[in-house]
């Protein structure tokens, strides 16, 4: 009877307590090995590009929880810090390799076209038509004249204050990232040179940003992921700084969330449907470096350091 008694007060105990939560949670679903450390990630179509130290790996994503090689592109040296996939080419910012070209004509298949060389280590790339700009440190911003068989022409190279991080052509204006200065924005000139806009201070050091419509969403190191108003060019408005539990690196905004690779905290999901208010949703742990994150869908690939390359099934759409 006394046991009896027991059992049936401990039920009591768990029937009257608060029902165990049944959300779902997003969940790491593949993680592959590349041959160097996994800096980058870029997904186009069926294929995602992974950049580490070294070259470039190709991975079909027909099962997405189930990355499958189809090529790998050896660099010898080259760091691969960003892929750019436009079209049928992809531009990469390959460290002290200078900046690199590839046919993607057959998109499981890359071949290069071209490389330059000898800028410093070149961190960011962005394509404007058919002028690139690279970013780095020691080679500041420079322009490329990019010709139809993926050739590149130096156009001009200009220095800027702290170390070019990365760099984005969004409406007609050319955005940088500045580690130990903020956010530059300057307007592209005929003659290829870039007139200085404006620079605002971010809290510490700016990395990964991206520009959506009128909002600037920055990786700020330490201080977290910070909003910027930039609508007016000359006088961006400072927003809001959610504080992370590590560095942010890199983002993806994909509608009106965030996607932040925080380094060694994984990946911070924030809803930026108010950008001035912006709100942690959501903490992914189980990665040793989370450099990069592109999102797709309800997945999320992530360049993982020494780990690799990760997939992410979000819990929500």
């Amino acid at each position: 009877m006394i046991i009896f008694a027991t059992l049936m007060s401990l039920m009591s105990l768990h029937s009257s307590s608060e029902p165990l939560s049944t959300e779902p949670v997003s969940r790491i679903v593949a993680t592959v090995e590349t041959p160097g450390v996994a800096k980058c990630v870029t997904v186009e179509g069926q294929y995602a590009y992974v950049g580490y130290r070294g070259g470039m790996s190709v991975y079909d994503l027909a099962d997405p929880a189930s990355p499958e090689l189809v090529d790998d592109l050896n660099f010898g040296d080259a760091y691969v810090n960003e892929i750019k996939v436009i079209g049928d080419r992809a531009y990469l910012a390959a460290g002290f390799n200078g900046v690199i070209v590839l046919d993607l004509t057959d998109a499981s298949r890359p071949k290069q076209l071209s490389e330059y060389g000898q800028l410093g280590e070149v961190m960011g790339i962005d394509v404007h038509g058919t002028t690139m700009y690279a970013s780095g440190n020691g080679p500041g911003l420079i322009s490329f004249e990019v010709a139809r068989d993926g050739t590149l022409t130096m156009l001009k190279q200009r220095r800027t204050t702290g170390i070019a991080q990365c760099v984005q052509f969004v409406n007609d204006s050319i955005f940088v990232s500045e580690r130990r200065v903020g956010l530059s924005i300057y307007e592209p000139l005929r003659n290829h040179h870039a007139r200085d806009v404006s620079v605002t201070k971010t809290a510490d050091e700016a990395f990964g940003f991206e520009v959506v419509g009128n909002i600037a969403f920055i990786c700020d190191q330490e201080a977290g992921f910070t909003t910027m108003d930039i609508s007016n060019r000359r006088w961006p408005e400072y927003l809001s700084t959610v504080k992370l539990t590590s560095s942010a690196y890199r983002v993806d905004v994909e509608g009106t969330r965030a996607y932040v690779a925080s380094t060694d905290a994984g990946i911070h999901v924030i809803d930026v449907h108010d950008p001035a208010k912006p709100t942690l949703i959501e903490h992914i742990e189980g990665f040793e470096w989370a450099f990069d994150i592109d999102v797709v869908g309800r997945y999320g690939y992530v360049a993982d350091s020494n780990s690799g390359f990760k997939v992410i099934e979000f819990a929500r759409d």
